[in-house]
């Protein structure tokens, strides 16, 4: 339950995320700490009020280029399984 609550929270931090001007790539968090935002300061504030998380803002911009990460290696991986296929 808590994989489906964190998914859910980041779909709609991407949604603030898009309404506010950027892309859907990145939560409203990561993008706050990427583009130092005063929004940091609030949201780390407000986390760590409510759930005692310290930096929030920076700790999901890690999760977003892990994630990223992540799927560029599922690629290369992929690639290289279609590259073996056509050999």
């Amino acid at each position: 339950m808590k994989s489906f609550l964190l998914e859910l929270f980041s779909l709609l931090s991407r949604g603030l995320n898009v309404i506010t001007g950027s892309t859907a790539d990145l939560t409203f968090s990561a993008r706050s700490h990427r583009d130092g935002l005063w929004t940091e300061t609030v949201i780390d504030f407000v986390a760590y009020s409510l759930f005692r998380e310290e930096d929030h803002c920076r700790v999901w911009w890690d999760a977003e280029i892990n994630r990223s990460l992540f799927n560029i290696e599922f690629a290369e991986a992929l690639r290289g399984v279609k590259q073996t296929e056509k050999s």
